[in-house]
């Protein structure tokens, strides 16, 4: 479990100074429409007769599609038809804001190949979404607490106005949970694999290592796999360990690699045969990932042809010298 945090103060710090100019402006729309309402409501629905012609209106079946119905009582307030008029629409704001938010920081930054420069930063598998998550709850934060502008009120009391609080925050929180699990399940579905995996051992495997860096490595290596090879192919993944060192290897039965093409392969952003390359998704940055964590771990990484066409990378990491 503690593999998958690692840096997700660090991405949320870095989410932060990306999204500033953005979070602001939906900081100024959603919560400074409550800082708006705050000042003005007691001026527009200051007398018996406006509330009273307002809620009349609130409680017509146009506008209670709109802003939700308007409770029953014998009296409202200045506070009650703020309330009434802002709740739902603030809710629904939040929502938007925060789909925003999601979709833009996983899913767009996966399609334009973030996601995978992030990847080298040695991060959990959960940081990414985590970070994201963080980032939604604080300005959700931040625009809920306007709402404690409404205190200014007629009508309005510190319990009251405590529940609105409390619900804009639990409905943009929402919001960002339901967003993020739809995002994820998206992923998820498009990264399905369409091959037969094969995972071989040499018995029982037990060596205490970097499992951070050994699950960027065979993840790189499956994703690649899985890209340049056709469906209903099949991909085998075998882990050993010898005297000496563990080896990974991961075999493929794709197009191959030429030998003049396989110390390339590992420089950032290249891309062999540019013409096929357009048409699978990637930036060229999976298996220059795979060369670095392989290095942490004084390794090597090996490319040879698989019969009777494809490709094996045989990762060789030194056992850890047990103390």
């Amino acid at each position: 479990m503690r593999n998958n945090f690692p840096k997700t103060g660090i991405l949320f710090r870095f989410y932060l100074r990306k999204d500033w100019l953005l979070l602001a402006i939906w900081w100024l729309v959603i919560g400074g429409l409550n800082l708006i309402v705050g000042v003005i409501y007691n001026r527009m629905y200051g007398t018996d007769q406006n509330i009273r012609s307002i809620a009349r209106t609130l409680q017509t079946p146009a506008m209670a599609s709109m802003f939700g119905s308007l409770p029953s009582a014998q009296k409202y307030t200045t506070f009650d038809i703020a309330v009434g008029e802002m709740l739902i629409f603030t809710i629904i704001m939040l929502f938007i804001m925060n789909i925003q938010l999601v979709i833009k920081n996983t899913r767009g930054e996966e399609d334009n190949g973030v996601t995978e420069l992030i990847r080298g930063l040695a991060i959990g598998k959960l940081a990414q979404s985590s970070a994201v998550l963080f980032e939604t709850v604080m300005v959700t934060a931040l625009i809920a607490m306007t709402g404690f502008a409404y205190l200014n009120l007629a009508g309005a009391t510190l319990e009251a106005v405590g529940l609105f609080v409390s619900l804009l925050f639990i409905g943009g929180c929402l919001a960002s949970t339901l967003s993020l699990l739809v995002a994820q399940i998206a992923g998820s579905a498009q990264k399905m694999s369409h091959h037969t995996l094969q995972f071989t051992t040499s018995g029982t495997v037990e060596i205490k290592t970097n499992t951070l860096a050994w699950q960027h490595i065979v993840d790189e290596l499956m994703l690649n796999a899985e890209k340049y090879s056709p469906d209903q192919s099949t991909i085998t993944i075998q882990l050993m360990v010898d005297k000496t060192d563990i080896v990974l290897q991961v075999a493929d039965q794709g197009v191959g690699i030429k030998a003049s093409e396989r110390e390339k392969v590992f420089q950032r952003l290249y891309r062999i045969d540019e013409s096929r390359s357009q048409q699978v998704p990637g930036t060229g940055l999976g298996l220059s990932i795979v060369e670095s964590y392989v290095q942490r771990l004084n390794g090597i990484v090996e490319i040879s042809d698989n019969q009777p066409q494809g490709t094996i990378f045989t990762v060789r990491i030194p056992k850890p010298i047990e103390e």
